[in-house]
């Protein structure tokens, strides 16, 4: 547990010297709040999810910086990305969403995350299963982790390359999914299976964002609270935020177990190894992310 106070929310600057947060405070009421110093992207409501999320994450580790609020915390955002997301689509007319119970063509492809989604996951894993249940998914995530180490992004949108926390068709880990699992949606169940199975179209789905068949809106919800907690524990904590790769991520938690989560938590980079590929974001996904500035 390492206490702090609000005295010492300076802000920590990027490797480019940028600092994307402000701690403003009311003259009259004293109350303090985080701001962007400059917009992340073009649209309005988007930033306004990032200081939510930011905000979200300084009045929940305020006082401390400790494993189970952050983990709080991450759920937190998880239940209003997929809240927010939700709401959205249940908006549009009947039979306009292709996604259903069992229809899973989209848990076979890489996954961003963040550590503390990852600590959030695992935290579940270790809460629900018993010890021979946590055996068999450390192992099946180590099978996962060798059948993608050296695997394009390319190459992971494959039937052969399934999450390793699907099972028969159902996300067992659903209700601690990671953030942009929870935006993912289509209107085309077909062409979802088709570029799971066959290489042309999964190329064409990759390289050209016309052929998108989602709706941006649930993408861009998740992606809004994930930069809002990457900057405030970043910025605010000094705790490392790149992006991680699922599985490589999951496997080093399982592996190494709670020294890792304590390193990470002293704002050292334990999970170097799983750090997700930054050029690996497609084009299709460049513009439902509703165009993220630099």
């Amino acid at each position: 547990m390492h206490k702090r106070h609000e005295q010492e929310a300076a802000v920590r600057r990027d490797e480019h010297g940028r600092a994307h947060l402000r701690l403003i405070r009311d003259p009259e009421t004293g109350a303090a709040q985080l701001t962007l110093t400059a917009a992340v992207f073009k649209e309005k409501w988007q930033n306004e999810l990032v200081t939510v999320a930011a905000n979200a994450a300084w009045s929940t580790l305020r006082d401390e910086l400790d494993l189970p609020p952050a983990v709080e915390l991450a759920r937190s955002a998880m239940h209003l990305a997929s809240e927010m997301s939700e709401q959205f689509l249940d908006k549009l007319p009947a039979g306009t969403v292709a996604c259903k119970s069992g229809c899973a063509h989209c848990c076979h492809q890489p996954v961003g995350i963040t550590a503390i989604e990852a600590i959030a996951i695992v935290d579940r894993l270790r809460q629900t299963l018993s010890e021979t249940e946590l055996s068999r998914v450390a192992e099946r995530v180590a099978e996962a982790r060798e059948k993608a180490r050296g695997a394009s992004t390319a190459e992971r949108f494959s039937a052969e390359q399934p999450c390793p926390f699907l099972e028969a068709g159902q996300c067992s880990i659903y209700d601690v999914r990671p953030l942009v699992c929870r935006g993912m949606n289509s209107r085309d169940a077909e062409a979802c299976a088709r570029i799971v199975s066959d290489p042309a179209a999964r190329d064409e789905f990759l390289a050209n964002p016309a052929t998108g068949h989602a709706f941006a809106v649930p993408v861009r919800v998740s992606l809004s609270l994930s930069v809002g907690l990457q900057l405030g524990l970043f910025e605010l904590y000094g705790l490392d935020m790149r992006p991680l790769d699922l599985i490589a991520a999951i496997h080093l938690l399982l592996t190494r177990g709670p020294p890792l989560e304590s390193e990470w938590l002293l704002g050292e980079a334990p999970f170097e190894s799983a750090r997700a590929s930054e050029g690996g974001i497609d084009a299709r996904t460049r513009v439902l992310m509703g165009g993220a500035g630099s």
